[in-house]
C-alpha cells in the first residue's frame, strides 16, 4: 500500500532556505515510495485550513517551516479530530524553539529524512478557549514581539530582528492583573509574564525550567512572574529567574494538567509564536497523547 504524504511549506519562513531544497526533498520522498502532495502556504492560516479539510487523505504530514507553521499544522489536526497521520518537521524559521527539543537542527535534508522516520514518539499539546498549541501559550512581558516582529525583518535579522522589536516596547509593560486557578489553589496577584508550557526552550531560551519540562507526561510547567514594585523587585525577579529559584517570593511556579485565568481587562496570548487571541477568561487544558511526532 502507498503512503500518501502531505508536504506543508512556509516558502516565507526564517531566511526562505526551504526553497533552495524543494527538488532535492521531493525526489527523496519519492525514492522512498512514497505519493506526495505539496502545499505551499499562501497566507497566515492556510496551512491549519488545509490539513482541517484534506488531512484523512494523507498517513503522514511533513511541515516545512517555523514555530507558527507547525502550529497551524496541529491546529488543522485538530480541527479535524483526526490525529491519525504522523507529523514530521523540517524547522526552517527564524528561532525553531520546538525543534530544539528533539536536537533538529537547520540541515534540511537531515530533517527531511527524520521527518519520515518510524521513530514515532507521542507528544502533548495544549488548548487555549479552543485554539491550540503545540508547546507554550504566554502573556505579559515582550510576548507579543513575535508576532508583532515583521516577516521582512526577521528574513534580513533572524532572531536578533525580536531583540530589536522587544527594546521598542519597553515603554509599554503594565501589570497584568488576575486571578488564576488550577487544581485546588487559587493565586491573585499583579504580574509581568506568564508562560504555559512543556519546552525546554522558549523565545530562544534553552533550558528554560531546567531540564523540568516533558513534552509527553500530561502535565505544563507553568511560570508566572510577579509584576515588580521596586528596584530590589526587579533584582529578585531576574536574579531568581535566571537561577531558576522557582522559591522565590517574585515567582510562581507549578505543574497542572490544566488551569484558568481570570481578568478584568483582556489577556493578549502568544501560542506557539503567533497571536492567541485575547480574552477575560482563559481556559487552558493539556491534550496528552495527541500529536504522533516522527523523530
Amino acid at each position: 500500500m502507498v503512503t500518501r504524504l502531505l508536504f506543508v511549506v512556509n516558502p516565507v519562513s526564517g531566511k526562505k532556505t526551504i526553497t533552495n531544497y524543494m527538488i532535492d526533498i521531493l525526489n527523496l520522498y519519492c525514492q522512498e515510495g512514497l505519493e506526495v502532495s505539496v502545499l505551499i502556504t499562501q497566507h497566515q492560516g492556510h496551512a491549519a485550513e488545509y490539513v482541517a479539510a484534506n488531512s484523512q487523505r494523507f498517513d503522514r504530514i511533513v511541515c516545512a517551516g517555523g514555530d507558527g507553521t507547525i502550529n497551524e499544522v496541529v491546529s488543522g489536526l485538530r480541527a479535524a479530530c483526526d490525529y491519525r497521520a504522523l507529523l514530521g518537521y523540517i524547522p526552517c524559521g527564524s528561532t525553531n524553539d520546538f525543534a530544539s527539543n528533539f536536537g533538529l537542527d537547520s540541515n534540511v535534508m537531515d530533517s527531511a529524512k527524520r521527518a519520515i522516520s518510524d521513530n514515532v514518539l507521542t507528544l502533548d499539546s495544549g488548548v487555549l478557549n479552543e485554539h491550540t498549541f503545540l508547546y507554550t501559550a504566554a502573556f505579559g512581558m515582550f510576548t507579543d514581539v513575535t508576532y508583532s516582529t515583521p516577516q521582512s525583518f526577521k528574513n534580513v535579522l533572524g532572531h536578533q530582528a525580536y531583540v530589536v522589536n522587544a527594546i521598542n516596547h519597553l515603554a509599554s509593560i503594565k501589570p497584568i492583573k488576575a486571578v488564576v486557578q488550577y487544581e485546588d489553589q487559587i493565586i491573585e496577584d499583579e504580574f509581568l509574564l506568564g508562560l504555559v508550557s512543556n519546552s525546554e526552550r522558549v523565545a530562544g531560551i534553552n533550558n528554560m525550567f531546567n531540564g523540568d519540562a516533558d513534552l509527553t507526561d500530561g502535565l505544563f510547567e507553568v511560570l508566572l512572574i510577579k509584576y515588580p514594585k521596586s528596584i530590589l523587585d526587579i533584582n529578585e525577579a531576574l536574579s531568581s529567574f535566571l537561577m531558576k529559584n522557582w522559591d522565590s517570593k517574585m515567582l510562581y511556579y507549578f505543574k497542572t494538567a490544566r488551569l484558568k485565568i481570570w481578568s478584568d481587562e483582556k489577556i493578549k496570548w502568544t501560542l506557539d509564536g503567533e497571536f492567541g487571541g485575547e480574552y477575560n477568561v482563559s481556559s487552558i487544558q493539556n491534550r496528552h497523547g495527541s500529536v504522533r511526532f516522527c523523530v
